[in-house]
């Protein structure tokens, strides 16, 4: 028999084959997209997914946590051209009860499973009070470490008084004459943790900070691009002059260090502004505000490297923290 008619007998018997026996193509799960990063502005975005094999593909999509939504939640696809849009929501009031900015939408159907990863901006701890808005007056900034992208916690509590009594501080006005910023270290070999960093010394500015590496040669702005140059805690980063009036002092307690700015006015202005910042040996840090004159000002933490800045920096509303608490607190008596 020729080579031929055995070719043509054999594809004669797997076309009867596949007509009466041949199993179906199963479905396949085919996405465009396995992670995405939240920018500053950006609240929703949308992904595709389809059946990149055959018969019906059916999928149910799932999140874990609370501030993501996706719509459609559930659907099918009948092949490579029934194209599924998914669109992802982000809720930025309700992320800003997590301090966890990661999620994960889980795709599970008919045609195999697959996860999306979606993260957003962490919480910069940082607000710039730049239209005359300044609304920290008599309030007490607490930032705890945690092990969270956001390095810390914060939270808010009202307060008539200094967490640290600055009486029997160094006065640093003399020190301030031969440098600006000072350089400062613990005493009794103490190290200050400060964003998965332990430093055993630290730079007092007299423009209401401390940072933890000098600002750059010829740095004289106040604006968020200088609060994010370099490792810092502004307490109140504005052009501020205590060779004009007030004090600045420093003082080392057994669990902490505090540095005090009392009357201190606004370069060029008569104004008056009390604060403190303490840095304790555990880790936490405070931001303490008394009567404060000046309306503009950068207030927060920088870890100095600032991965999205500015793109994707989110500004922090600390007048948002503990708002219930507070609400509670200045309510007047019961008769």
């Amino acid at each position: 028999m020729s080579y031929a008619r055995w070719s043509l007998i054999a594809l004669c018997m797997v076309v009867a084959t596949c007509l009466v026996g041949c199993p179906e193509e199963t479905p396949s799960l085919a996405l465009s997209a396995q992670t995405h990063h939240f920018g500053l502005s950006e609240e929703s975005w949308s992904f595709t997914l389809w059946n990149a094999g055959g018969q019906k593909l059916f999928f149910e999509i799932d999140v874990d946590q609370p501030w993501l939504d996706v719509s459609p939640a559930s659907g099918s696809s009948e092949g490579v051209t029934d194209v599924q849009t998914i669109t992802v929501t982000l809720d930025r009031d309700a992320k800003a009860a997590d301090t966890y900015y990661a999620a994960t939408l889980t795709i599970e159907s008919s045609g195999g499973n697959a996860s999306v990863e979606v993260t957003t901006a962490p919480d910069y701890l940082t607000e710039a009070f730049d239209e005359n808005d300044f609304d920290l007056a008599f309030t007490r900034l607490l930032f705890t470490p945690t092990d969270s992208p956001d390095f810390y916690e914060a939270s808010r509590s009202l307060v008539d008084d200094f967490g640290t009594d600055p009486a029997g501080g160094t006065d640093l006005a003399s020190f301030f004459q031969q440098g600006d910023p000072i350089w400062a270290a613990p005493i009794q070999g103490w190290s200050l943790p400060f964003y998965g960093h332990d430093y055993d010394s630290f730079y007092i500015g007299s423009d209401g900070y401390l940072s933890f590496a000098a600002p750059s040669q010829g740095e004289s702005g106040f604006g968020l691009s200088d609060h994010f140059a370099v490792p810092r805690i502004s307490g109140l980063f504005r052009n501020l002059a205590p060779q004009d009036g007030g004090a600045v002092s420093l003082k080392q307690e057994a669990d902490r260090i505090a540095v005090t700015y009392e009357d201190v006015p606004e370069a060029g202005v008569t104004s008056a502004n009390n604060f403190q910042i303490e840095m304790f040996f555990n880790g936490d840090i405070a931001l303490t505000y008394l009567g404060i004159d000046s309306r503009n000002a950068i207030v927060g933490l920088s870890d100095g490297e600032a991965l999205y800045y500015p793109a994707e920096f989110v500004e922090t509303d600390f007048s948002a923290y503990n708002t219930a608490t507070l609400k509670t607190r200045l309510a007047p008596p019961a008769p």
